[in-house]
């Protein structure tokens, strides 16, 4: 029997697994001898992967379920291949055809007697492509992998009366601004000479994360309560109360409600709305945070040869509830990064209230869910937490 799969996000919305239960979208009236649609059920990920460099991707493949039907119906008889290679803004702009047909790194699944399973580790910032064949019955699907993204702390600029700098031991400090950097890598030339009739170029490799206020889709998970001032945090779990009514970890000096604080952030972050457990953003181009910047140290990056000032238009406030017992920082806080696709499908189960509290029902359902599956229902879906260092592939 095809076991019902479990994912998490905070107490009341859910996403954590490669693979995930389906409802599906519209109420079918069907002849009994008539076999119901297929669900497809497959989330990509890089994440967890082993020391040994596998990460097994898992994928859901069996017929909707009749109301009247007790057990799922899986399908092990299929073909079933995801087709992905490279970064798709490195395919070379001269290319004309069929872009399927440029895909030749192939990854093909097989049945372990339950699931569909197949070892790989999908790249940063790339589309993939899923074909599935059932007997005559040919299904299709894309998503595009997200880039490597990372959340960054700010610290806020701390004076004392006389607007001297009061300093604090970073261990003890809440942060209170992020942003968001994305990974990049790009090489660059040293030096090229030629020896008779050879010619010699050398390179370097230069790598980091720079600022990033581009597209994004983020769910932001805590255990407690959360905040943030992000303009493209929808309403989607919105509860009573603000961020003053976060509670304090009493563990650590209360900087929140020191003198030290600037005013205008005081007056500022005290009216932003809470949130239960999980934030959803999607982060649209050209973000801007709206912050004070006067509120904020400076904060740099790496380029890969110098020092960057990044600008206070990509902050945000970002905080939860800090019970005595814990730290600060940005471990309290868990960031997954998904494709569009998956955020649609994650998006709509909460709009639809499919979701009961830790478990979401795979019963056929006349919900009107997302799927992106072509021929069949589902998801095909991909997701990061930003937790694996990036590898780039490139093209040759």
């Amino acid at each position: 029997m095809l076991k019902v799969i479990r994912f998490w996000l905070l107490a009341s919305f859910v996403i954590a697994f490669s693979c995930l239960a389906h409802s599906c979208a519209e109420t079918i009236v069907m002849d009994p001898e008539e076999k119901m649609p297929i669900v497809v059920n497959c989330v990509l990920t890089n994440d967890g992967m082993e020391n040994s460099g596998i990460l097994t991707q898992y994928l859901d493949l069996y017929y909707a379920k009749r109301p009247s039907e007790a057990v799922l119906t899986p399908i092990s008889d299929a073909k079933v291949i995801v087709k992905g290679r490279g970064q798709i803004a490195k395919i070379p702009s001269s290319f004309v055809g069929n872009l399927e047909t440029f895909f030749s790194e192939s990854h093909v699944f097989e049945w372990n007697g339950e699931r569909w399973q197949c070892d790989f580790i999908p790249d940063y910032n790339t589309l993939y492509i899923l074909e599935i064949t059932v007997g005559d019955l040919k299904l299709k699907a894309r998503t595009f992998f997200p880039s490597s993204i990372r959340l960054f702390p700010v610290y806020p600029a701390l004076k004392d009366d006389e607007g001297n700098v009061v300093h604090v031991d970073d261990a003890y400090f809440p942060q209170v601004a992020y942003y968001f950097g994305q990974y990049f890598e790009h090489r660059k030339l040293i030096s090229s000479y030629k020896e008779g009739n050879n010619s010699y170029t050398s390179y370097a490799l230069l790598s980091g994360y720079a600022p990033y206020n581009g597209e994004l889709y983020a769910w932001i998970k805590s255990d407690n309560r959360l905040s943030t001032d992000h303009r493209d945090a929808d309403g989607l779990n919105m509860i009573a109360g603000t961020w003053s009514d976060l509670e304090r970890n009493t563990d650590y000096v209360d900087l929140s409600e020191a003198k030290y604080f600037p005013e205008e952030y005081k007056s500022y972050s005290s009216q932003l709305p809470l949130y239960q457990g999980f934030i959803h953003i999607h982060q649209k181009p050209g973000f801007k945070g709206t912050a004070p910047a006067s509120a904020f140290s400076e904060a740099h990056y790496f380029d890969g040869e110098d020092s960057q000032l990044v600008s206070p238009d990509y902050f945000f406030l970002l905080a939860s509830d800090n019970p005595k017992g814990s730290g600060y920082g940005l471990g309290r806080f868990k960031i997954y990064y998904v494709s569009p696709e998956y955020d649609a499908y994650l998006r709509n189960l909460a709009d639809v209230g499919i979701v009961h509290g830790e478990e979401f029902s795979s019963i056929y359902s006349a919900a009107p869910v997302y799927t992106n599956i072509e021929g069949g229902l589902g998801i095909f879906g991909a997701m990061t937490t930003g937790t694996r260092y990036p590898g780039v592939y490139s093209f040759n």
